[in-house]
């Protein structure tokens, strides 16, 4: 079955510890921290004052994929993971605050595919990684400040790239992908891009072929 969390205190998965969510929906009023590994693979999760904070070291394993399956705020800090192992899509839920998703750290593309539907912010620790045959689409436009390396297809649009390193062996079917960092920054791989707009003083370094 499932489940509810609630009360101002919050909940805290230890490091080392690893819990499974499942079963049909769960309540999340309060403040989950995630500095364990949690293997989400049924039952949504909702809340209009909850929201899920997973730490450096956490894992976030996504196992399946449903509608509006995530209704809280999610933070992935920096040094944290979320996996998206789920077949399908999982997208953030796009009403309100309650999809926003915060991301510092890594987030892996590797069974699924994965849909911003809602704000999305990605600082200079954070990492994307979308592998082969998986699609990435940004629904929200935003500014990624990290790394990406993309084997698969990314989409949508953003409003800059100011990252330092785009790794591309797939296919960026961007409106259009504008590198804008203040610093040299460096595309690399054999991909394709659909259109590409260079807006950085200090030039960009082309690797791969």
């Amino acid at each position: 079955g499932g489940g509810a969390l609630a009360g101002s205190s919050g909940y805290r998965i230890e490091p080392g510890l690893t819990v499974p969510v499942n079963g049909n929906g769960h309540s999340l009023t309060s403040v989950l921290t995630n500095s364990g590994t949690i293997n989400w693979t049924a039952g949504v999760i909702g809340g209009a004052t909850g929201n899920i904070q997973n730490t450096s070291g956490a894992v976030f394993n996504i196992g399946f994929n449903s509608a509006d399956q995530l209704t809280v705020p999610f933070n992935n800090q920096a040094g944290a993971t979320v996996n998206q192992n789920g077949t399908g899509t999982f997208h953030t839920y796009y009403f309100s605050t309650y999809g926003a998703f915060t991301n510092a750290g890594t987030i892996n593309l590797v069974n699924g595919n994965w849909r911003f539907d809602n704000t999305n912010t990605h600082s200079a620790t954070s990492a994307l990684n979308i592998a082969a045959s998986r699609t990435l689409t940004f629904n929200t436009a935003t500014t990624i400040a990290g790394t990406v390396s993309n084997s698969g297809t990314v989409a949508g649009t953003i409003n800059g790239f100011t990252g330092p390193t785009f790794s591309n062996n797939g296919s960026v079917i961007l409106a259009n992908l504008p590198f804008t960092g203040s610093a040299a920054q460096t595309l690399d791989g054999t991909g394709t891009i659909a259109q590409l707009t260079l807006n950085n003083a200090n030039g960009l370094v082309l690797g791969g072929t």
